[in-house]
């Protein structure tokens, strides 16, 4: 079941693959590793949940930004 409307895709992939650029090209090197390592589980998520159309988050909090139901 999709609960992430088009405009929320959009701007969760642009976010995740920016992320993931900036981690990869060593922008931040001189960050702590495990920054460096929270940094790409964000863009994971925001790239995997733009893919898939589904946030886990979005349930709890009652959020839904798909119009279409399924």
């Amino acid at each position: 079941m999709s609960n992430v409307g088009r405009l929320d895709r959009i701007l969760r992939g642009t976010g995740g693959v920016s992320v993931a650029f900036v981690e990869i090209s060593g922008i931040f090197d001189s960050a702590e590793a495990m920054v460096q390592f929270l940094t790409l589980g964000l863009a994971i998520f925001l790239t995997l949940t733009s893919i898939t159309g589904h946030c886990p988050f979005y349930p709890i909090l009652g959020v839904n930004t798909c119009s279409i139901e399924e």
